[in-house]
């Protein structure tokens, strides 16, 4: 992943940009977005007050589950 991708990602997934350009291959935009949903998800309840243990554990094993689609898609380690 390129500086200013994850630069953007990194935005997005903490709320302080709307949206990410990207471009590529229908399949590797896919597992981009999912990764990047999921790491905004997880990262979003990690700052909610209420949250429970259970939910976070659901959510960062549906993150691992994205991010090694990602890694199989697009052959680089998901690095968020």
């Amino acid at each position: 992943m390129k500086k200013s991708l994850i630069k953007q990602s990194v935005l997005f997934v903490t709320g302080n940009q709307r949206n990410v350009k990207v471009e590529g291959s229908k399949e590797k935009v896919s597992a981009y977005l999912n990764v990047l949903l999921a790491s905004r998800d997880l990262y979003e309840a990690l700052n909610q007050e209420n949250v429970t243990l259970l939910e976070i554990k659901r959510l960062v094993e549906n993150k691992k589950k994205h991010a090694i689609v990602y890694k199989t898609k697009t052959n680089k380690d998901w690095v968020l």
